[in-house]
């Protein structure tokens, strides 16, 4: 009988081994990155966000080309408080969070670069410069915002401009003692300390990916699970949170003309609850809804069905 072999998958994206051989995806991910001034993909609850980026993950070689690179970063169990540390005082809600969030892409997307084998004088200047600070040059998203972070508040970086090959690697020193994320909080010198060194670094990478990303080698930085840092007892703080990843998603892509494309997985609700400047222009211009028509969810299932006949040999469809 069909009902004895014939299954759905798992409700949780995460949890569905079989996702990549059966999903379906109805144009929306296509649509995205084809056009580079979009890195929106918007979606009510349960619309499949988590199952499309997960699909992008899996199998990005059937969307971008064989040079290009893509970072999946999952913000399940994320340490948002960070972004408070390095939050803009005084600046509007949509401003606040961005430095923190650019620096996040920037560090992530040169990780992709040190991954895919780039050895560019500038990149290996980077690379030492981040070895000191994180004693690896391609930290994980986890060791980004980590312990190490915090001892930003008391490096001095190399001064000048953005011109890496004037700096002196060996003078860079950090004062001893380790410093916690409550040392930080507390002390506001430290917190000023904190975020000038941030400024400074994310400075050095972006002139870096400026110079080594192109039309030809492109990385894309998607996040997903955004909705993590929805938080109704500290709706305000999660606003600007999320808010300030739309203001850096949207600035780095015109900054970089799509060499550099985050592409950020969204709850619907949520970001109509924004505080950002022309929310309606920016839905159109840079945003694809993720919804399901009649056809698709059709589709949909008969490619889980098919899985599901081909692997008990029936061969019916």
């Amino acid at each position: 009988m069909l009902i004895d072999w014939i299954e759905f998958g798992q409700v949780s994206a995460e949890r569905d081994e079989n996702l990549s051989h059966y999903f379906f995806e109805n144009g929306v991910l296509e649509k995205v990155i084809n056009d580079r001034h979009q890195f929106l993909i918007l979606g009510r609850k349960g619309a499949g966000k988590t199952a499309v980026f997960k699909h992008f993950e899996d199998n990005s070689a059937r969307y971008v080309g064989v040079r290009d690179m893509v970072v999946s970063l999952s913000l399940q169990n994320y340490s948002w408080d960070v972004h408070n540390l390095l939050s803009s005082d005084g600046k509007a809600t949509s401003l606040a969070f961005i430095q923190s969030w650019r620096f996040v892409i920037y560090l992530m997307a040169f990780k992709a670069l040190i991954d895919s084998g780039v050895k560019s004088k500038k990149v290996k200047q980077v690379e030492n410069l981040l070895t000191r600070i994180y004693t690896s040059p391609a930290p994980t998203l986890t060791e980004a915002i980590g312990q190490k972070l915090f001892q930003l508040s008391k490096i001095k970086l190399p001064s000048g401009g953005l011109e890496l090959e004037g700096h002196d690697l060996d003078s860079l020193s950090i004062q001893g003692g380790e410093i916690a994320f409550s040392d930080v909080e507390k002390d506001p010198s430290l917190r000023n300390s904190l975020n000038n060194s941030i400024e400074r670094l994310t400075g050095i990478l972006e002139d870096v990916l400026l110079s080594e990303t192109s039309s030809m080698r492109r990385v894309f930085v998607s996040f997903d699970r955004i909705d993590e840092a929805w938080d109704t007892s500290s709706f305000e703080s999660s606003q600007r949170i999320i808010s300030g990843l739309i203001g850096a998603s949207e600035a780095i892509s015109s900054r970089f003309k799509g060499a550099l494309r985050p592409i950020v997985f969204l709850r619907e609700d949520i970001f109509e609850t924004l505080d950002v400047n022309d929310k309606n222009k920016l839905r159109a211009d840079c945003g694809q809804l993720l919804a399901w028509s009649k056809d698709g969810l059709a589709r949909m299932l008969l490619e889980r069905v098919n899985f599901f006949c081909n692997t008990e040999r029936k061969g019916w469809f």
